[in-house]
């Protein structure tokens, strides 16, 4: 078992752990030239191509963790799209407060990346 299933939140249900961990996969090859991004570099820790589709897995119940703590402040997330425009978001500040990997994810940094998703999604909703 690795660090990060044993600091699990709230494992949710498979079909959301699934779209949650589909969704980061999609974000890392969308962003900075598909699977030659620095997502997708952060996501394979050194490692190949398996070792970051596991990883999408592993974090997906932080990313959905970090939606959901987002969410429930004013359910301000609810006008954009999970997949095209949170999740890169919530991935952005996960690279950002965790500069070694996703072995760095805890619930603390998940509910701080919550509130720092809702935040940026505003901002941007102010500049459109």
């Amino acid at each position: 078992m690795t660090v990060l299933t044993e600091n699990v939140i709230n494992k949710g249900d498979q079909y959301t752990q699934a779209e949650a961990a589909l969704c980061v996969w999609k974000c890392a090859h969308s962003a900075g030239g598909g699977a030659r991004g620095n997502l997708y570099d952060w996501l394979r820790g050194g490692e190949g191509a398996a070792q970051a589709r596991q990883n999408c897995i592993e974090i997906a119940h932080f990313v959905e963790h970090a939606y959901l703590v987002g969410n429930d402040s004013r359910d301000a997330l609810t006008r954009w799209s999970f997949d095209w425009d949170v999740v890169p978001v919530i991935m952005q500040a996960f690279m950002g407060r965790c500069p070694g990997g996703p072995n760095e994810i805890t619930a603390d940094i998940a509910v701080e990346v919550g509130h720092i998703t809702v935040i940026t999604m505003e901002v941007c909703n102010d500049t459109h």
